[in-house]
């Protein structure tokens, strides 16, 4: 783990290394394993997953409480989350799920993309869609990631760092249910927190787009 900005702590993931896009059962629960330790340290686990139904990608959309799918205006984007959402209801009995809209031109913009895929979900799939919000389209944010900067850090005052800002104030301000949510989230705790008596960790999947 590195130590990241602001009291964050970042686990990256290696670059173009195949064994680690598809874990087994055994290496899934080891790393679970790991971060379990973390349990006292850690106030939110943040688990940005890549794009995708990957074996990956749904697996630890399904130990996480929360998730939180994350979608741009392009229609191949769109199409993606409800492709995921889609699998994780009718495979996994998944029945509830956060939309974060990217890069938009206005929150106007954010909010036709939640109103549209939140009556197909509702209609077709039977779950509930939860509007988080929309990251404006923002240059400063380009700049940011090409100088290796958090665009919060480097870039304080631009649109998408004060919207960043208000995410995070609204995710930890949001009521996280202790209480393990199907069958993976059980067998996890049951496995390796047995004997420790302490409520599971709030985490929060991320579906990055």
């Amino acid at each position: 783990m590195v130590q990241g900005p602001a009291g964050i702590r970042i686990l990256p993931t290696s670059s173009g290394t195949e064994e680690l896009t598809q874990l087994t059962a055994e290496q899934k629960l080891i790393f679970l394993s790991e971060l379990d330790r973390l349990e006292e340290e850690v106030d939110i686990f943040l688990i940005d997953t890549a794009a995708g139904i990957s074996s990956n990608v749904i697996y630890f959309n399904t130990v996480a409480q929360e998730i939180l799918v994350v979608a741009t205006p392009e229609p191949t984007s769109i199409t993606d989350a409800y492709a995921m959402m889609k699998v994780l209801s009718r495979q996994h009995d998944e029945k509830r799920f956060n939309l974060l809209v990217n890069m938009v031109r206005g929150e106007q913009e954010g909010r036709e993309i939640f109103k549209k895929l939140s009556m197909v979900a509702d209609q077709f799939l039977g779950v509930a869609i939860d509007y988080v919000g929309a990251v404006p389209f923002d240059d400063y944010l380009r700049m940011a990631v090409c100088q290796q900067k958090t665009v919060v850090e480097r870039f304080p005052s631009a649109r998408s760092s004060l919207r960043f800002s208000e995410l995070a104030r609204d995710i930890l301000q949001r009521p996280m249910n202790p209480i393990p949510k199907g069958n993976v989230q059980f067998l996890w705790k049951a496995l390796l927190s047995r004997d420790s008596g302490a409520p599971p960790t709030s985490s929060v999947a991320e579906r990055k787009e």
